[in-house]
C-alpha cells in the first residue's frame, strides 16, 4: 500500500467524489476519469496527518464507506473548503434518494469531519447522514450537518469517544443524534426531526426543539441545555438502572412533562433547572421514587426572546428569562445576558454553526 500524502483534494465528477490531487487547480477541473478518492485513501498507509480538502459540493451514487484506521498521532481530516480553496466552508454531499447512508464508517478510527453537510432525501430506514459501526472510534465532528436523512448521526454502541461540536441534525425522519454512552455533543442543535432530538450521550450547551418525540432521551449528564416545543417530553430518562444528571437546563412548551423519569430503577437528579408551560407539568416525580430536584425554578412567563423564530436568548421578563439570570450557569458575555450567569444556551457560541442564534438559527 502506498503512503498517503499530507494533503489530497476531493472534487465532484458527477458520479461521486474523485481525487484531484494531481491537478493544477482541482477546484476548477472535474476529472471524470480520476480515481475515487476513498479507493485511494482506504488502500493507503497513514504515515503522517492527512487532510482531504473537499473543494466543491458532490452528488454520490453509493455510500462513502471508510475502511481505514488512522492513528491518534496521524489523524485523517475530511474538510470542507470553498471553491478557491482559500477558506473553510460548508460543502454538501447529496445522496439524492439513494438506498444508502451518505457516510458509512466501517473501520474508521481517528477520523475528523469538518464543515460537511450530508443529505439523503429518501429518508428511508437505515439510510442515515453518518452511520458509525462498532469499529469507528475516536472520530470527531465540527460544524457538520445532517438533514433529510433517516437519522442524522447514528452511532453503534461500540463506537467510542465521539464528540460533536457546533453540529446540527434537522429535518430527518427519525432521530437527530443517536449517540451512545461514550459520546457527547457541545453547542449543537437537533430540530424538526421526526423522532427524538438527542438520544443518549452527554450534552453541554445544546438545543433541541420542534422534534416529533422527546427533546433528550436516555439521560446521562446534560448541562446548560434547552428543550423547547418537542411533541413528547422535554428531558426523558429511560432504561433500567439508569441515572441522569441535569444542571441549569430549561424545558419549555413541550407536549408532555418537562422532566420525566417514570419507570422502575430510574433516577433523575436536577440542579437549578427551569420549566415553563409544559403540557403535563414540570415533572412526574410523584410516580417515580428516585427523583431529586434541587433549586427548581418554575417560570410563569416565556423565558426566550423569540423561540418560535429561533431566537433563544433569554429575555428580561420577570417570571421568565429574568428568573434564569442568576448564579449557577456559566458567564456568557454580551447581548441580553451581560454580566449574568444564565441557564440554557442563552447566548450563541463563538465561531460555531449556532453563531447568529440571536438572529435565528442558521
Amino acid at each position: 500500500m502506498a503512503n498517503l500524502p499530507a494533503t489530497l483534494w476531493a472534487t465532484n465528477a458527477g458520479s461521486g467524489l474523485k481525487d484531484g490531487t494531481s491537478l493544477a487547480n482541482s477546484a476548477v477541473v472535474d476529472p471524470a476519469d480520476a480515481d475515487d478518492i476513498l479507493s485511494i485513501v482506504n488502500a493507503g498507509t497513514v504515515v503522517e496527518p492527512v487532510t482531504i480538502r473537499q473543494v466543491d459540493d458532490a452528488s454520490i451514487t453509493q455510500t462513502l464507506n471508510v475502511t481505514l484506521d488512522a492513528t491518534s498521532t496521524n489523524r485523517i481530516t475530511w474538510q470542507g473548503r470553498n471553491a478557491g480553496d482559500t477558506a473553510d466552508a460548508e460543502v454538501d454531499i447529496d445522496a439524492g434518494a439513494g438506498a444508502f447512508s451518505v457516510f458509512t464508517l466501517t473501520v474508521a478510527d481517528f477520523w475528523d469531519f469538518r464543515h460537511i453537510h450530508a443529505t439523503n432525501t429518501s429518508k428511508a430506514a437505515g439510510f442515515d447522514g453518518w452511520s458509525l459501526t462498532n469499529d469507528a472510534d475516536e472520530c470527531s465532528f465540527f460544524e457538520c450537518r445532517a438533514s433529510e436523512c433517516y437519522r442524522g448521526f447514528d452511532l453503534a454502541a461500540g463506537a467510542s469517544g465521539i464528540p460533536f461540536l457546533c453540529s446540527r441534525a434537522h429535518g430527518n425522519a427519525n432521530i437527530g443524534f443517536n449517540l451512545n454512552s461514550t459520546s457527547w455533543a457541545s453547542e449543537s442543535a437537533a430540530h424538526d426531526n421526526g423522532s427524538d432530538g438527542f438520544v443518549w450521550g452527554r450534552q453541554v450547551r445544546c438545543l433541541s426543539y420542534g422534534n416529533g418525540g422527546n427533546g433528550y432521551h436516555v439521560l446521562l449528564s446534560i448541562v446548560l441545555s434547552i428543550a423547547y416545543d418537542n411533541t413528547s417530553q422535554g428531558f426523558r430518562q429511560a432504561g433500567v438502572d439508569s441515572v441522569g444528571f441535569l444542571a441549569d437546563c430549561i424545558a419549555a412548551e413541550n407536549g408532555a412533562f418537562g422532566f420525566n423519569a417514570a419507570g422502575a430503577n430510574r433516577s433523575l437528579f436536577l440542579l437549578r433547572c427551569a420549566d415553563f408551560n409544559n403540557t403535563s407539568g414540570r415533572d412526574n416525580s410523584g410516580v417515580q421514587g428516585n427523583f431529586v430536584d434541587e433549586g427548581p425554578i418554575v417560570l410563569t412567563a416565556d423565558p426566550f426572546v423569540n423561540a418560535a423564530g429561533g431566537v433563544f436568548d433569554l429575555n428580561k421578563v420577570i417570571g421568565g428569562g429574568a428568573d434564569c439570570h442568576e448564579l449557577g450557569g456559566i458567564l456568557m458575555p454580551g447581548g441580553l445576558t451581560t454580566s449574568y450567569h444564565s441557564r440554557g444556551v442563552a447566548q450563541p457560541p463563538l465561531g460555531g454553526i449556532l453563531v447568529g442564534m440571536s438572529g435565528g438559527l442558521q
